[in-house]
């Protein structure tokens, strides 16, 4: 009956143990997920902005490709009314 009481006492022991184990284990899990879902977050932002930046920079590249063609610099020439208020940009 001692034997018995010793050796329930040890599964006992190990069990808490292994719990305690698991349960840490699901911790640093959760803290490791949301690390890595703050860096997600974070490289989506900047994928987002350098989108955003690449966009406002081929606009830029269309507009002086415009300004810079000869149809615009024969327009330019023409004093059209429309023309008066746009800056010179070559």
């Amino acid at each position: 009956m001692f034997y018995f009481s010793i050796t329930s006492a040890c599964i006992k022991d190990v069990k808490e143990k292994v719990f305690t184990l698991k349960m840490d284990e699901i911790q640093y899990l959760k803290s490791l997920l949301q690390q890595v879902e703050e860096q997600n977050s974070d490289m989506e932002s900047q994928i987002q902005s350098l989108k955003q930046n690449m966009g406002l920079s081929n606009a830029m590249n269309a507009v002086e490709k415009v300004f810079r063609s000869p149809d615009y610099t024969l327009f330019k020439k023409t004093k059209h009314p429309l023309l008066l208020s746009v800056p010179s940009v070559v």
